[in-house]
């Protein structure tokens, strides 16, 4: 069985789609499936972290960005047909990019047998088998009503997260929602609005605390020396970059500041409260949902919230530890209802 990915990272885009799709990859290697990503030579791209991974990229060209990408759509697909006809078939290609819609899928789909989406933003039409969505929407049925058609398979809902291996094998920390000792802070691998440094920024007006600090980024990370020196300036700071231990640091964490996306999921499953901004439109409809149902403690759009919100939410944790042990006791409710490898599991018709 043979098996395609589309999607992209960049310094504009981040790493999230690259990052779940590398998830569902590992999970299909796993049962001897051939895997081949088709991804953009954009700054800040995850081509060389794939590879690394041991796995084929078919690196495309013709766009400079994905303001450029937007507008190339036909090239991208003819682009990408040309490397599809160098193999036999593919069994599945998975489609996990916003700036393609049913006019690319369109164009590829007579050359594979099934076609897979992977979107949130339900603001699209598309031209699939089977759609994946996999956040917490109160509609989540009602929102792809439109956009899909009526045969179209939709996988939704946490039951279906993309998981690392290491989040299922590790063991969450039992006092979760007690104190706060350490706090973890990740705003996912390229941060480009700086969050993480505004964060740090407010974590020391905060005196007389004896917290460790796990700070998470990624390569693609344009901040990235500037964060090295504010975390060496402070001895309880420790700066991990493009790290394997995520799972470990969230197992390990007692609160963590961070942004939506991706990796929101996998707090929730690592049943670690947090406090969140969102950075980009996409996450505001999922971070108010998730506040509303008391799994986030959400502050609203990054650009609004300040420095000394962040300190305020964190001082407001800190003074109602029954507020944590809430957070924390839903999330526990949370993470029973996910079914690990789920969506591998339907594409290998287990």
């Amino acid at each position: 069985m043979r098996v395609g990915i589309r999607a992209d990272a960049s310094q504009q885009i981040g790493t999230g789609h690259v990052m779940r799709c590398l998830v569902l990859a590992d999970q299909l290697r796993m049962q001897g499936v051939e895997v081949v990503f088709f991804c953009h030579h954009f700054p800040g791209n995850l081509i060389a972290h794939i590879e690394r991974k041991g796995f084929t990229v078919r690196v495309l060209s013709h766009s400079a960005s994905i303001d450029d990408l937007k507008q190339n759509w036909k090239q991208d697909a003819e682009e990408t047909l040309l490397y599809i006809r160098q193999y036999y078939t593919f069994d599945y290609f998975v489609v996990d990019h916003y700036a393609l819609d049913y006019r690319w899928e369109s164009t590829v789909k007579p050359y594979v047998h099934q076609v897979m989406v992977i979107d949130d933003l339900a603001n699209r039409k598309h031209l699939c088998d089977s759609l994946l969505d996999q956040n917490l929407f109160a509609n989540r049925v009602r929102r792809y009503q439109q956009w899909v058609a009526p045969d179209t398979v939709l996988l939704l809902g946490p039951k279906y997260l993309l998981l690392r291996e290491e989040f299922v094998t590790t063991k969450v920390k039992h006092s979760k929602g007690k104190t706060i000792d350490r706090i973890l802070v990740s705003f996912g691998g390229s941060d480009p609005t700086n969050e993480t440094l505004k964060t740090l920024e407010a974590i020391t007006q905060i005196p007389d605390q004896n917290w460790q600090i796990d700070v998470v980024t990624g390569a693609a990370n344009p901040q990235i020396q500037a964060l090295y020196h504010f975390t060496t300036l402070h001895k309880n700071m420790r700066l991990y970059e493009q790290t394997n231990r995520i799972a470990e640091l969230m197992a390990e964490a007692d609160i963590a500041i961070g942004a939506g996306g991706t990796t929101t999921w996998e707090r929730c499953y690592m049943q670690l409260p947090t406090i969140t901004l969102e950075v980009a439109d996409n996450q505001s409809e999922i971070l108010d949902h998730l506040h509303v149902k008391g799994l986030v403690h959400h502050l609203g759009k990054n650009d609004d919230v300040k420095s000394a919100d962040i300190k305020e939410a964190l001082l407001q944790l800190m003074d109602a530890p029954q507020l944590l042990r809430q957070i924390a006791e839903r999330l526990s409710v949370f993470r029973s209802n996910v079914a690990h490898r789920s969506v591998s599991r339907f594409i290998l018709k287990e």
